[in-house]
């Protein structure tokens, strides 16, 4: 079997924006296929929303990808904040990953770290995307059911400008009672001495 592949798409990345890097892969004899968080590509949100995405998530992704392709090799790269996902994964996962190496492209090991420096040395870029985020997920039609739903916190988050401090309230919308639980779970640093998985990370230290 040709080797696999998923690619795990950045903070308000969609699976087209993938297409380049999927023809690329092709070119060179892999199968490839992206893995979607909750509330990209044109899908709705329901039960619950998380910049950084949900690990459970991913778990079933990867789960269904070896089910289907028991005997391929599996590699799972990720960019940006797809790339925090993935280092959560095969953290967390450790040696039940079912990933044979991965690879990560500017990884965030600390959500509050990564976020705070973002603000302090690239403001604008920090509330362009801070803006995109509040536009694709809290001010799309197709998530009004969930957005109505979870009212007092979405206003909370449409009210930041950072985010760092979006994150910091936006813990509900992905199940947690509390911001401290939020981390515990969902940074990338929690996780990441668990892994057991080959990695390959490209990251720009300065």
């Amino acid at each position: 079997d040709a080797p696999i592949l998923a690619i795990m798409h950045t903070l308000t990345g969609s699976s087209k924006e993938q297409s380049e890097f999927m023809r690329y892969a092709a070119s060179r004899g892999w199968r490839s296929c992206v893995l979607n968080r909750r509330g990209h590509s044109g899908m709705s949100l329901t039960t619950s929303f998380n910049i950084m995405g949900n690990v459970d998530d991913s778990v079933l992704m990867i789960n269904h990808i070896r089910q289907l392709y028991p005997k391929a090799f599996l590699c799972v790269a990720g960019v940006s904040a797809g790339s925090g996902q993935l280092v959560s994964y095969v953290g967390r996962e450790g040696p039940n990953s079912k990933v044979d190496a991965a690879a990560v492209l500017c990884p965030a090991w600390d959500l509050e770290g990564a976020f705070m420096r973002l603000q302090k040395c690239s403001p604008f870029l920090d509330r362009y995307l801070t803006d995109n985020v509040k536009t694709m997920f809290l001010r799309k039609k197709r998530n009004k059911d969930f957005v109505l739903q979870h009212r007092d916190t979405v206003e909370k988050c449409l009210n930041k400008t950072y985010l760092v401090d979006f994150m910091r309230v936006a813990y509900p919308l992905a199940g947690y009672s509390s911001y401290d639980e939020y981390m515990k779970r969902c940074n990338p640093l929690a996780h990441c001495l668990g892994n057991t998985t080959p990695l390959f990370c490209v990251k720009l230290v300065g």
